[in-house]
């Protein structure tokens, strides 16, 4: 298991999962990484309200795709 302290087979495991989820969530919005994800968005209070809209959204379908794996 990977919640075993000092286990390699269950990091291993881990790192593929979490490889995974990340694969899925990059196929969905196109990348990981906060400024692609957010790049065009304006500043200012405008642009930092549609930031939190976007991130709050990114973050519930990460929720859904981790869900959708157990």
């Amino acid at each position: 298991s990977y919640a075993i302290p000092n286990n390699p087979a269950g990091k291993m495991q881990n790192y593929a999962r979490v490889q995974m989820l990340a694969g899925d969530f990059r196929k969905k919005f196109g990348s990981t990484t906060c400024a692609t994800l957010l790049a065009g968005i304006g500043k200012g209070a405008a642009g930092d309200n549609m930031r939190k809209h976007k991130c709050s959204d990114m973050v519930a379908e990460a929720v859904r795709i981790a869900l959708s794996h157990k």
